[in-house]
Order: C-alpha cells, then structure tokens, then sequence
C-alpha cells in the first residue's frame, strides 16, 4: 500500500529553506578559499580580501646596494647613500612630474659644449648588476644620445653598460659601451614614464645584458672581452654633445641576478607621525627650544626637504642609555614591499666629534641606519641612506608597518648631536 505524502507545514518550509540557503553559503565561501589559495595570491595586509585587492607578491629576500625615489627632497654629496659626484649645473629636484611621491630627479643638458651633465654614486665593486629604474624624456632629443644612464665598469667605459637614445628610430638603446646597442621594440613618447628593468653580467664571456621597459623583454646585447666589475651609477650623460632633458625616479639596484626583473613599483616615503616611547632617565633628549621631549616632539622630525633646520630634537649629554622613539606613518599603497631604507638628516652644536646612533626598530630586530660621528656643524647637513633587511624572510606590509625609528644614544659628545630628519623609503610594487 502506497504511503500518503503529508502535507509540509509553513514552519517546515521555511527550515528548509534556510538550511538550504546556509548550504549555499557555505560552500561559496568555500570556494572562493579554494580560488584564492589555487591562485597563491594574498592581500597587501596578507589576509585574504576582496578579488581587486589581491596582489601576487614574488617572495625575494632584498636589500639593495643602492635606492632612491628621491623623496628627502635634497640633491646633496654630502652623505652616505646619496651621491659622491654632482656634474655640471643641470641636476635638480622638483616637484613637476614625479611618478610615484613629491620628487623626481630631473637632469637638463642644454648645450652640445658644455660639461657633460649626471649625477653619481659609488658602490662596492659587483661582477652582476641588476636595477630597476623609472624614465621621462621630457622632450625628445634630436639627436642620439650615447648615455642616459650608466652602470660604470671598471674596465673602461666600453665595458659600461648603457641606456641611451637613438633619434632617427625614436627608442631607447641598451648595451656595453663598445657592443652592439639593442634597440627598444617600442618608440619613445616626449612627457611619458617608461620602467627599465636591467640585468647585467660580466662573470663570463661573452658578458650579457638583459633588460625589459614596461614589463615587456628586450633583445639581450652582448659584449666579447675579459670581465670587469661594476663600481660607479651614473644618472646623466658622460659624453660631449649629447643634449636632453630627462627625469628619473623610482631607482633600485642589486647585485642579486635572481632579483631580475624588480618589475613596477615606486617609492614612497614613511614619515613619523607619533612618539612611542621615551627612556630618557636624566633628561638630556630636548627640543631644539632646550625643552624636554614630549608626545609631540615627532613633528619636528619630519621636515622636507631634509635640509631644512627650524626644528630637530638633540642628545645634550652623554648617556648611552637615552633615546627617542618615534612611530612611523603605515602605507596606503597596496602591494608587495620589495626594499626598504632609513634615512637621516643631522647636525650639530659643535665640529668635535661625537657619538651617537639612528636605528630602525620593530619589536625584535635593530637596523643601524648610522651609528658613529655626527658632527657637521650647525649649518650644513649630514645625511645618511641605508638599505635595511627585513630580518627573517621579506619585507611585508605588516612588518614595514610595524618600524619605529629611534635616535640618541650619545657615547662621546664634541658637539651635541641635533636630528633634524628621519623617514624610511620604501619599494612597494602593486
């Protein structure tokens, strides 16, 4: 005998209906977990979010020989991890036409016979080189030019590599200084940025040069010859008779080939914005009006440019025990945080020499950004750019997040030290 169906209450219904509607739930969220870990793509938080919000992040472990986005605003030879040379009258920073911050690098060589026009740093000597850097033509050149960018050799100039502009063919150019020059696959466009990534390598011969603008690879330019080692950046011409009128910004360089290609970023700075904590038992931390630090003392760190000196705190006295501590402010930018740097700006009461120190901290590991003499005097600038680890692993948004800067710890006083500026730069891409 056929059993008779009962009919399904109003109260049964709606259970089934939200069961049901749980069971669809449930097993959306579970996909969208399983989408998002099949994909190995976080969040620049490292928690999982919204699908716009996720961002690849390729896990490298670096920490530049050199890197700027030039957002201390000062163009200066007057410090560690800045530049030994200033060549000619036609290197500034402005505020025109950054990529990415307040800052761009702008050089202008008017004149086809007047001193050549760049600016330079020295770096330990690398057999392998690899840099990421932002371009603007802000005119077209009408005419070739041998050298925009350099990565100077050891061996002579013909070993250098070089970025340079062909004018007939409207593109970039790249190779060693006496191999053959790769043409870019693209034309060059007067007022756009173009991202060059680089990889240069003289270990072997033939050495090789690989390069890519805007994510996209370039042939590879190759030079026949004994190797030699990569010792000098040069942003800027080095030969008579070329003229232009460029912009930079955005620069890392490594000496880590399996860093090639850094790919798009842009740097950005971290000013303090808080003080998080004070040890300061005789009370030798003041202003720069002689009063005691306090809760607002972070605002008189945070000057740009760097060179400015309104307002510092100093260390009068010495005690290696005292120093300040400062919150810095977390990144808006989405992304993956390829490199990091401190950088300073001090003088002092005095030019005897003193003792005292500048560290970047997070709960467990101290960076040195300078440690040692800072004794310049009262009216010129000291300024220190220091490349720092992440500790263990990479660079992160949370850990980027998490350094505070602290300043003091005066062992030997000539002249009071006096901070007029601390910040960190950081590489994030996105």
């Amino acid at each position: 005998m056929a059993r008779r169906r009962l009919p399904m209450t109003t109260v049964v219904r709606r259970i089934v209906v939200v069961v049901c509607l749980l069971v669809v739930l449930a097993a959306s969220a579970l996909w969208r977990q399983s989408f998002a870990a099949f994909s190995a793509t976080v969040s620049a938080t490292g928690s999982l979010s919204a699908a716009s919000q996720f961002v690849t992040c390729v896990a490298r472990t670096m920490t530049p020989v050199w890197m700027s986005g030039f957002e201390g605003g000062v163009l200066t030879t007057g410090g560690n991890g800045f530049f030994n040379i200033i060549n000619g009258g036609g290197s500034t920073l402005d505020t025109a036409a950054p990529r990415t911050g307040a800052y761009a690098l702008r050089i202008v060589d008017a004149s086809a016979s007047g001193s050549q026009q760049y600016v330079a740093t020295t770096i330990a000597v690398t057999k392998t080189l690899v840099t990421r850097f932002a371009i603007r033509l802000n005119a077209l050149p009408s005419g070739d030019v041998a050298q925009l960018a350099e990565f100077v050799n050891d061996a002579g100039q013909t070993r250098s590599g070089q970025l340079g502009y062909n004018a007939a063919a409207q593109r970039f150019t790249f190779g060693y200084g006496s191999g053959t020059k790769q043409l870019s696959s693209m034309t060059v466009t007067a007022g756009t940025w173009y991202v060059v990534d680089a990889r240069m390598n003289t270990t072997a011969n033939p050495n090789v040069a690989d390069w890519a603008v805007d994510g996209v690879a370039q042939t590879q330019a190759t030079y026949a010859g004994t190797s030699g080692n990569f010792f000098t950046l040069r942003w800027g011409g080095n030969t008579s008779g070329d003229m232009f009128d460029i912009r930079f910004d955005d620069i890392v360089v490594d000496t880590d080939t399996a860093n090639y290609p850094i790919g798009p970023g842009g740097i950005h700075r971290l000013a303090p914005d808080s003080v998080t904590a004070v040890t300061d038992a005789n009370g030798y931390l003041q202003n720069d009006d002689s009063t005691a630090v306090t809760g607002a003392s972070w605002d008189r760190l945070d000057d740009v440019p760097m060179s400015t000196m309104t307002d510092f705190v100093k260390q009068t006295a010495v005690d290696a025990n005292a120093y300040l501590e400062v919150g810095l402010q977390n990144t808006a930018q989405p992304g993956c945080v390829n490199a990091v740097q401190g950088l300073l700006s001090v003088r002092s009461s005095a030019t005897q020499a003193n003792s005292a120190k500048v560290s970047l901290f997070d709960d467990a590991t101290e960076r040195v950004v300078l440690s040692g003499d800072m004794s310049p005097g009262t009216s010129a600038g000291q300024y220190k750019a220091t490349p720092v680890a992440a500790g263990s692993g990479p660079w992160t948004v949370a850990k980027l997040n998490a350094l505070r800067a602290r300043m003091g710890y005066a062992t030997a006083m000539g002249g009071q030290p006096y901070f007029d500026a601390v910040f960190v730069e950081a590489d994030i891409s996105s």
